[in-house]
């Protein structure tokens, strides 16, 4: 018995939840709009006494609106919905400081890669698509990732916040990304 109960235990989880993201450029004439969305994912959670690895693949689209003013020089005359989506593998390490039968709290740092999928800006009910290298956008981001995880029973609240570590852009003028994500999930 005193074996059984050093096996490590491993939940499956699928969560979903809402995304904020902005990025931040280092030129001080430009301004940065926040890109709100959503996410959907799962993963996996090993826990063994006070110390966890978890490894979650999450599907992100996040999305802006260019709220524009009637132009007629321009020819702009409505909204400008801009939506980008990406795949988010993170892998982090934590610990765990509460944990009774019903309650557990996480938490944990690691690292988020982030690989751009594809682009859309619809325009006047017109949608047109672009890939990453279009937009001069890097396929691979990599992120430094921190957060707290609550589990309720079979339910689990996830706050995390994630700061690029490379350049967002494929041009000379630094960029990161900022996103914070609140997620919702069952645990298996």
């Amino acid at each position: 018995l005193a074996l059984m109960a050093q096996r490590p235990k491993m939940h499956i989880k699928l969560f979903g939840g809402l995304n904020a993201s902005s990025l931040v450029i280092k030129n001080e004439d430009v301004d940065t709009e926040t890109l709100g969305g959503f996410q959907l994912g799962g993963g996996f959670r090993v826990s063994q006494r006070q110390a966890f690895l978890e490894i979650d693949v999450v599907y992100l689209a996040r999305g802006l609106t260019l709220i524009t003013v009637v132009d007629h020089e321009l020819g702009i005359e409505e909204d400008i919905n801009l939506i980008m989506r990406s795949i988010d593998v993170p892998m982090v390490i934590g610990y765990i400081p509460v944990k009774t039968p019903l309650f557990k709290t996480y938490l944990y740092g690691g690292i988020s890669n982030m690989f751009s999928l594809q682009g859309s800006i619809t325009y006047m009910d017109q949608e047109i698509k672009f890939k990453p290298k279009d937009a001069h956008l890097h396929f691979y981001k990599l992120g430094s990732r921190m957060g707290v995880q609550i589990d309720l029973a079979m339910f689990n609240l996830d706050l995390n916040y994630t700061f690029g570590l490379t350049n967002h852009f494929r041009e000379n003028v630094r960029t990161n990304s900022l996103l914070i994500k609140f997620n919702i999930g069952f645990l298996f």
